[in-house]
């Protein structure tokens, strides 16, 4: 587990560095720098095989604590900014610019990937998020980790991006991935599940001398 822990807080910040806007001339290279910034990051985070969950939960949240999502979100908000100028700019903006697929593109892998992370099927289903699980109780260790706890946090990192995403108004113009992959995550977050902990209680709670009520 230490080594695991090593490794995965070195392979996080880079990850976490990667997630910049190259602030190149070009505008086309910046968005598909991005884009495929949000495809390795994905790549990196899941076991893609079939019939697995396979969601690297060390690495994730590794990327959490150095910053790697907040560094995520704001090159997905970045692209919501590069959209928004865009469309303020052009008169003729439609599903058929040239700008749709390298801008909508990219937040449509943005979305999935933040769908993904606030599913609880994901987070609590995953072989590794039960390895993590420790007998620690005090948040402030390293070793503490609770399953229902990160999910809440990650859900209420990611929330705010999503609220203006929806907000935008370009929504109504971009293609139809981009709006399903929105509403799924925003649902996740909506629902709430798998936000409480289903351990059952101590035996010091449930005790032969604990009576109804107490």
């Amino acid at each position: 587990r230490k080594v695991a822990r090593i490794v995965g807080n070195k392979v996080a910040r880079f990850l976490r560095d990667s997630c910049v806007w190259p602030d190149a001339k070009d505008l086309s290279a910046n968005l598909a720098y991005s884009a495929q910034s949000f495809v390795f990051l994905t790549k990196m985070l899941f076991d893609e095989r079939p019939n697995y969950i396979g969601l690297q939960t060390y690495l994730l949240r590794a990327f959490v604590a150095c910053g790697g999502l907040d560094a995520y979100l704001g090159l997905f908000n970045k692209l919501q900014t590069v959209a928004s100028d865009y469309f303020a700019s052009s008169e003729d903006a439609n599903a058929s610019s040239p700008m749709i697929i390298p801008v909508f593109g990219g937040l449509k892998t943005a979305l999935e990937l933040l769908s993904k992370i606030t599913s609880q099927k994901t987070l609590l289903e995953a072989p590794q998020t039960a390895l993590l699980v420790t007998r620690e109780k005090d948040p402030a260790s390293p070793d503490f980790f609770d399953a229902p706890e990160f999910l809440v946090r990650l859900r209420a990192t990611v929330l705010p991006a999503l609220r203006e995403s929806w907000n935008q108004p370009w929504l109504r113009k971009c293609p139809q991935p981009v709006v399903r992959s929105l509403v799924a995550t925003l649902i996740n977050v909506i629902k709430a599940e798998g936000e409480v902990s289903t351990e059952p209680p101590s035996r010091a709670e449930t005790g032969p001398n604990r009576t109804l009520g107490q």
